[in-house]
């Protein structure tokens, strides 16, 4: 019997005791290989990792972690006992939730003629996601803009961080005027949190978009960390502009992508080290956009390359994990929007 188990609670709120039960319940089922699997956030090994490998080790029971590529030149991975893979998570389930399973429709034919782009913020206490808004709302540019951004009442005051130029009366009127769901999304409301990921959607969005501005995970992390934003758009056969980690578009490039962000005259935003300067350039990107200063022919070859790249890079994700392994990723790797395991 292969086990595959989610093992993210290692990172959380954990014990010795709910180690020692989690340890016990996957070998009481006779497991003839062990898949413990770490996708959803990036992570260093913590020392209950630690812990739990070395249990499965000493008893001799094959077994196998999986986590992302994001952890691949992480040391604290490498010490691990059993063997570690690393995998492109947000792109497999990009591809296995939309692709497989049919969660949505995809859009398969960029719009050169649409006149607007679009936004979709999420979690909102981060500076490329609300704090962005409110640049491109200063600069006006939410006229051509098909953009999220909700709020939750437990990440008030994390918002608010992110826009110290605005008083508390100036907020307030910011969030409640621009409030609102492009393709009618809820996301899941937590005590502190809001969680919604990415799936499904309404492929519409990309029909009548002329390219995403995508707000990714974070602005710091190294390596890039990119999610299913950045894949759901390629997938959509949409030109982007990611406002995201530095080196985004030079991770994508290693990948076979094509990137948009040499585009203009307007230099990459990829490589800036400041995030508000990253991001200044990003708006002046998205400027170029609008204005329309692009080779059509140029931008539909590029998204039709990306397209057809994606399905590529799914299959050497998958024929990857075979070799590494001896199974099929999908048998040890669960992509629907949860971290409970199978």
């Amino acid at each position: 019997m292969i086990i595959s188990r989610s093992a993210e609670f290692l990172f959380n709120s954990c014990s010795d005791t709910a180690v020692e039960i989690f340890c016990n319940k996957i070998v009481a089922k006779k497991p003839t290989h062990v898949f413990l699997t770490v996708l959803w956030e990036t992570y260093e090994c913590s020392d209950y990792c630690k812990t739990v490998d070395e249990y499965f080790y000493s008893r001799g029971i094959p077994t196998t972690w999986v986590t992302t590529t994001w952890a691949k030149d992480n040391i604290s991975w490498q010490q691990l006992q059993n063997q570690v893979v690393f995998v492109d998570f947000c792109l497999l389930r990009s591809h296995q939730e939309i692709v497989v399973r049919h969660k949505s429709k995809i859009n398969l034919t960029w719009n050169p003629d649409a006149d607007h782009y679009l936004f979709l913020t999420g979690k909102p206490h981060k500076i490329n996601r609300a704090g962005l808004l409110y640049k491109l709302h200063q600069q006006d540019l939410l006229k051509q803009c098909n953009y999220s951004f909700f709020m939750h009442q437990g990440m008030w005051q994390q918002t608010k961080n992110v826009l110290p130029e605005l008083s508390d009366a100036e907020f307030v009127e910011f969030i409640n005027k621009y409030q609102q769901s492009p393709d009618n999304v809820t996301p899941t409301m937590q005590v502190h949190d809001i969680h919604y990921g990415g799936i499904p959607y309404d492929h519409e969005m990309y029909s009548n978009s002329l390219f995403r501005l995508i707000a990714e995970t974070g602005m710091n992390y190294t390596p890039p960390w990119l999610s299913e934003k950045t894949y759901l758009t390629i997938l959509n056969n949409q030109p982007f502009v990611i406002a995201g980690d530095i080196n985004s578009c030079q991770y994508l490039k290693t990948l076979g992508f094509e990137t948009f962000d040499n585009m203009f005259d307007t230099p990459s935003y990829d490589n800036i080290l400041d995030p508000i300067e990253r991001l200044n350039t990003v708006i002046e990107h998205v400027k170029q956009w609008l204005n329309g200063n692009f080779d059509r022919t140029r931008v539909k070859n590029m998204v039709e390359h990306n397209y057809h790249q994606f399905e590529n890079v799914v299959l050497n994700t998958k024929d990857n994990f075979k070799k590494a392994t001896g199974y099929d990723i999908i048998n040890a790797v669960n992509t629907r929007d949860d971290i409970t395991g199978f």
